[in-house]
């Protein structure tokens, strides 16, 4: 039975293979650090392609972070401009959190 996917590509020839333990132990690891399914894995390597792996779990929350931090700082330059001072706590609270977060994911990505 061919498959048609959303991409026009009809999919309609099955490839079935053995592996050792240690094999689909390692392919089930590599799987399991994408966002894909075995066989999107698979494709994906007959491609010559490399997955991209899933976002270190708390990505979602630096990115959020680092986007109010952006705002905070845009809303300080256009204080700056309008009154020639600024207000160098909140900016040295924000620099303050932009560090952590920077170690927090070189930590993140090198365990």
């Amino acid at each position: 039975m061919a498959m048609r996917i959303k991409d026009g590509m009809v999919r309609d020839r099955m490839i079935r293979f053995r592996v050792s333990e240690e094999e689909e132990a390692a392919l089930n690891k590599a799987v399991s650090e994408t966002r894909f399914s075995r066989e999107q894995y698979l494709r994906f390597i007959i491609q010559m392609k490399t997955p991209k792996l899933k976002p270190p779990a708390d990505f979602g929350r630096v990115i959020h972070e680092l986007s109010r931090i952006n705002l905070s700082l845009r809303e300080l330059i256009k204080e700056v401009k309008a009154t020639g001072s600024t207000d160098t706590t909140r900016y040295e609270s924000d620099i303050a959190k932009v560090d952590e977060l920077i170690h927090s994911l070189i930590e993140e990505v090198s365990h």
